[in-house]
């Protein structure tokens, strides 16, 4: 009598685990990059109009820090946010960045207080220098 509790005890555990492990994976492989949100801050167009840098906010959810975020297309290319290739700069918080365009092929990027972590600081994009003030 005790074996068969036991025994029907532990499928009961292992069955409602193994069911909650299922539900949790198939939401994380679900949730990729579409529960974020972006919100475009402001953009700069280079002087030739050839290129296009935005600075946006990207959101990812209660447990995840907000980011801003630098980008660089061609322009005429449609925002894309989630495109990680455009990413040049990433850094936690909300702090103020500046973007100065000086020249065809170099971006300045500067940023004030309210910024954490540093997770991306490319110094170069697709031939384009980034400098950093």
């Amino acid at each position: 009598m005790r074996l068969a509790r036991w025994i029907a005890g532990t499928a009961v555990v292992l069955a409602v685990s193994w069911s909650g492990y299922w539900v949790m994976a198939t939401h994380a492989l679900n949730r990729g990059l579409t529960e974020c949100g972006n919100e475009i801050l402001r953009e700069t167009t280079s002087a030739e109009s050839q290129l296009t840098a935005t600075v946006f906010q990207r959101s990812c959810g209660a447990t995840s820090p907000f980011a801003q975020v630098v980008s660089v297309r061609r322009s005429g290319s449609q925002f894309d946010g989630d495109n990680r290739d455009r990413w040049v700069f990433v850094i936690e918080g909300q702090p103020d960045i500046r973007l100065t365009w000086a020249g065809p092929a170099r971006l300045n990027l500067g940023y004030g207080v309210g910024g954490g972590r540093i997770t991306r600081q490319a110094t170069t994009w697709d031939g384009i220098i980034i400098a950093y003030e």
